[in-house]
């Protein structure tokens, strides 16, 4: 009886070990093949706990192969926002092409903490395109004029922020931006110091603007590679600067919600 007892456990051990080789080679697999489009597109929602061992950001430290796009929802819940921000380490995320960064709520926990959070999302410097939406903090963060691979960049829905990084010159890459419902940024203003004046790489550039704008500035004439140029929500709009003659690559322009009286240039 001993001996058969022996017998069984040296094959059960010997079984245990086979299944634990397949079960390696599996996890190879997976991480080579059937995964690949789990990495390409990751949506992550904070829960409402904010708590590190349910959604919290922090389960996001180690996932360093991530690669095509990420979508963060809920940020709004985030309560420790600088540790929480450091413990999802975007930075060294090398592979992301795409980052969404979604607040979704109106009951957060004020500017000062989305401000902290947003400054410590910063992402890899090779990030292709970053959507932020429902962004509560008065200023863009001091890492955006870094992210010079930045090929799109939409702001949609920050009802406070007032500016963009004096520096956005430096994003010498970006050909798309769009920026909509953000009701306290004025891009338009010629007195504004606003970094959007100098950005001259756009190839397509679309505002959806809530306050009154009379007229676009000056400084759209010298975005010569525009080749789209879309303007919403503008009921006030009665002429375009001189300068509009010299964007020589414009294919489309859109200027929705006119005034009733033709525009003059």
């Amino acid at each position: 009886m001993q001996r058969r007892s022996r017998t069984r456990t040296i094959k059960s051990k010997d079984w245990l070990m086979k299944l634990r080789d397949v079960a390696y080679d599996a996890d190879d697999v997976l991480s080579d093949f059937s995964t690949e489009d789990l990495r390409r597109r990751v949506m992550w929602t904070v829960k409402a706990s904010s708590s590190k061992h349910c959604g919290g950001l922090a389960e996001l430290n180690k996932l360093n192969n991530l690669r095509g796009e990420l979508c963060i929802k809920n940020l709004a819940w985030v309560t420790d926002a600088t540790s929480e921000a450091k413990a999802a380490n975007l930075k060294e995320k090398c592979h992301l092409r795409s980052l969404e960064l979604r607040w979704d709520s109106e009951d957060n926990n004020g500017t000062y903490v989305d401000e902290n959070l947003l400054e410590g999302l910063q992402p890899h410097h090779t990030l292709k395109k970053l959507n932020v939406k429902g962004y509560r903090g008065v200023n863009f963060p001091s890492w955006l004029p870094s992210m010079t691979s930045l090929a799109e960049l939409k702001i949609w829905e920050c009802p406070r922020l007032k500016s963009l990084p004096r520096f956005m010159q430096h994003l010498t890459s970006l050909k798309t931006l769009n920026i909509g419902k953000c009701k306290e940024l004025d891009l338009f203003s010629e007195e504004s110091d606003d970094g959007t004046q100098c950005v001259t790489t756009l190839q397509e550039l679309g505002i959806s603007v809530d306050h009154c704008l009379i007229t676009l500035p000056k400084w759209i004439g010298n975005v010569t590679p525009l080749q789209s140029l879309q303007i919403y929500e503008c009921p006030n709009l009665t002429s375009l600067p001189e300068g509009i003659g010299n964007l020589t690559s414009l294919q489309s322009l859109l200027i929705s919600e006119l005034p009733q009286s033709d525009l003059t240039s």
